[in-house]
């Protein structure tokens, strides 16, 4: 794991600096901390070349007014899309999206200037609205911490993925939520079994669903159906057709949809649907349930058409979920950055479409007693990131983002040392042409004391070594007795002597040293996803230089 130090001492002049939101509060108790480990605070006298547009789209954004000029800029801006939403149940989920990515850049980036839009996102018009106006009036970053149970095939196609890559091709870098259904989705061929029913794993051709004992007694459970019949146009229907089941585990009916899927919808018709989806949320006591798919059109083929079940609800368990494909609309959209949660096991991804390109911590805190994590966050943490990026290089591409900052295993590398040679260091990497990053069997203390500058742990020839990009004796005030002295740290702190006295360290003593003259650190993205074959970032911020 890369470690960075950068003590309080270090940021205090950051937070100086005049600006016209440098007051602004704070939502939440650890965005100081998630700059620092991210690596913002190389940004901390960066301003863009021209005010950078910056949108972010969600379902609701209730209490929003009330933080404007408070934990949101007194210049931000709101959308609302030509469907009303009805205020008793909006919600505020893109409100805390809204505090992260403006709490992170004020508290990071203070002399940046952007403009802040809120987009009422929620429902399909709203959503095509919101991006049409993002493409027209070319914004720079797009924030979507959502995905949708149905619109999409989970391959990038569909119309919710037809409208946002609306907005990608008009130049502005999307950032996708991985979403939180990675242990509630099925994924599977649609074949019949018995009596027309599709063959799933569970008893009874089902997929077995449990409500754990809670302190209501009950769970709320939402259960989503789709197949892949998805078309880019929202018009178009389909006329494969299938049923949704939710029974107890004495067979008994507890929920039912039966929507007939229709390409055209005659005017008047009741209980149809362009769709290939069918919803049922209903309430059901502790214990073991089973979703089931009744097909009801001969038109399926077994070969290329897919079914998928998304379960979600407090205290509600999917007990045959899939593993590797449990993305959804419009996170499995090549053209958009898709971030999942390094630290929630419901975060989702596809080995298939090696998604998501970057994993990034998700803990946000509250208060003592509140944190919430998901990947909503990881995303919005990394849109603040890729704005900066952005106020570096204006013309910066997804695919350059994503190189620069290590995604699935990228090349990108930090930039060349300026240290001594390693000829006289006596040392080499392991690897051909860069230093590997690795970790240390514990991080000394004593590490703390280096102020203004970053850390990394890396491999090489004489066991792990601590590189700074600065002189490590110059940032702890120390003089050298002669000029190849090593400066080591061991348990209880700091010491000094002559490299040629200590070719190879003992065990649990560690050099620190300045990064070597012209040498690199290869790719951040070099720790492994959830799952083999996908590797992700834990979002390190490159140095402002490296992106121009």
């Amino acid at each position: 794991m890369l470690k960075r130090t950068v003590l309080l001492l270090f940021l205090a002049p950051v937070l100086m600096i005049p600006t016209a939101d440098a007051a602004q509060e704070k939502a939440f108790k650890n965005l100081r901390q998630i700059a620092t480990d991210a690596g913002f605070y190389n940004y901390r006298s960066v301003t863009a070349r021209r005010t950078l547009k910056v949108a972010i789209l969600d379902n609701g954004f209730k209490g929003y007014e009330e933080q404007i000029g408070k934990t949101l800029p007194s210049d931000t801006q709101y959308h609302a899309g030509p469907v009303s939403v009805d205020a008793k149940t909006e919600e505020s989920h893109g409100l805390a999206m809204a505090q992260i990515v403006s709490g992170l850049l004020t508290e990071a980036a203070p002399r940046l200037t952007y403009e802040l839009h809120l987009f009422s996102a929620f429902g399909f018009s709203n959503l095509k609205s919101a991006v049409e106006t993002v493409a027209r009036d070319k914004f720079d970053v797009v924030l979507y911490s959502q995905v949708w149970e149905y619109g999409g095939n989970g391959d990038g196609r569909g119309f919710v993925n037809h409208v946002v890559n609306q907005a990608a091709q008009s130049g502005a870098l999307w950032i996708n939520a991985a979403g939180n259904v990675g242990n509630g989705t099925y994924r599977g061929k649609i074949e019949k079994g018995t009596d027309d029913w599709a063959k799933l794993p569970g008893a009874n051709n089902g997929v077995a669903v449990r409500c754990q004992k809670n302190s209501k007694n009950k769970c709320m459970v939402r259960v989503v159906l789709s197949w892949n019949d998805f078309s880019d146009d929202s018009e178009t229907g389909t006329d494969k057709d299938l049923d949704l089941v939710l029974t107890d585990d004495a067979s008994k009916i507890v929920g039912t949809s039966a929507l007939t899927q229709m390409k055209q919808i005659p005017e008047g018709t009741a209980g149809a649907s362009l769709y290939p989806r069918e919803i049922i949320q209903t309430e059901v006591k502790p214990g073991l349930y089973y979703v089931r798919a009744k097909i009801r059109s001969s038109n399926f083929d077994k070969k290329h058409d897919e079914l998928r079940v998304t379960v979600s609800g407090d205290f509600v368990q999917l007990q045959n979920a899939s593993k590797g494909e449990t993305l959804l609309s419009p996170a499995d959209n090549e053209n958009v950055i898709t971030v999942g949660a390094s630290d929630s096991e419901k975060s989702s991804f596809s080995k298939l479409y090696s998604k998501p390109e970057l994993l990034v911590p998700s803990e946000i805190i509250v208060s003592e007693d509140e944190t919430f994590k998901g990947s909503s966050n990881s995303a919005a943490i990394t849109a603040a990131g890729v704005t900066l990026l952005k106020a570096v290089q204006p013309k910066l591409t997804r695919t350059r983002v994503l190189a620069l900052l290590g995604a699935n295993g990228g090349a990108m590398p930090l930039g060349e040392g300026a240290g001594l040679p390693l000829e006289l260091l006596g040392f080499g990497p392991t690897s051909r042409n860069c230093f590997k990053l690795t970790t240390l069997p514990f991080y000394p203390r004593a590490l703390q004391e280096l102020i203004d500058t970053e850390t990394f742990i890396v491999e090489t020839t004489h066991g792990p070594k601590i590189f700074t990009t600065d002189d490590p004796f110059e940032l702890l005030g120390r003089d050298r007795v002669d000029q190849d002295d090593m400066l080591i740290v061991r348990p209880e702190g700091f010491d000094q002597l002559p490299r040629s006295s200590q070719p190879f360290l003992p065990q649990g003593v560690f050099e620190v040293v300045q990064q070597p003259a012209g040498q690199t650190i290869c790719s951040r993205g070099t720790n492994r996803g959830p799952i083999d074959g996908v590797y992700a970032s834990h979002l390190r911020m490159p140095r402002p230089t490296d992106v121009r």
